[in-house]
């Protein structure tokens, strides 16, 4: 049996390691095995640096610390958010933003993804703090996330959709490890089937 060598450059970590976790889940179920995986910090790129303004200049510093640094970014086929019940955002293919204090669902033009240095920055379209977050749960590719802002005593609910279960849980695990470290305590999700 031969062996085929494959040199993959990424010039972004985050994704980096997402698309590396991404082939060791896929290539572990057959018979072809990754030998081993690298994956290098570089400087920021021109999308990571975008996104980094966009958080910064967005949030109101009365939410309490922001932190910019990019924890994951998903792509959700689609995404709804309900304030006190009442649907206010319904989107397609939209990215998912999470940081180790906020999320964010980005509006769905990627123009700002091209090199170009003219293209417009990202624009958010929906924001919660992840100390918000209430309640998790979880059925097949579908997320909902449930927020409890106590000072505007307003709910918020959003659901989000995914390509597979597999993004569920890595989303899942991004949001688990900040809220576990903020509140001492386990994010329980239910799970439906």
């Amino acid at each position: 049996m031969g062996f085929l060598d494959y040199l993959v450059l990424l010039g972004d970590p985050v994704f980096s390691c997402n698309f590396m976790k991404f082939f060791q889940l896929n290539l572990e179920k057959g018979e072809n095995k990754p030998l081993y995986t690298l994956v290098e910090e570089v400087t920021p790129t021109q999308p990571e640096r975008l996104l980094e303004q966009m958080i910064t200049s967005s949030v109101p510093n009365n939410d309490g610390p922001v932190d910019s640094s990019v924890r994951h970014l998903a792509l959700c086929c689609s995404a709804r958010t309900a304030k006190d019940k009442e649907e206010e955002l319904k989107l397609s293919v939209v990215p998912l933003l999470i940081t180790t204090t906020d999320l964010f669902l980005i509006q769905p033009q990627f123009s700002w993804l091209s090199p170009n240095t003219e293209s417009p920055n990202p624009l958010f379209a929906a924001h919660q703090k992840l100390a918000n977050i209430i309640d998790v749960n979880v059925s097949g590719p579908e997320l909902k996330i449930h927020y409890l802002n106590e000072a505007e005593n307003q709910e918020e609910v959003w659901t989000l959709v995914f390509s597979s279960t597999d993004v569920v849980n890595t989303v899942l695990e991004s949001v688990r490890g900040p809220w576990e470290q903020l509140f001492s305590v386990p994010l329980l999700s239910s799970e439906k089937h």
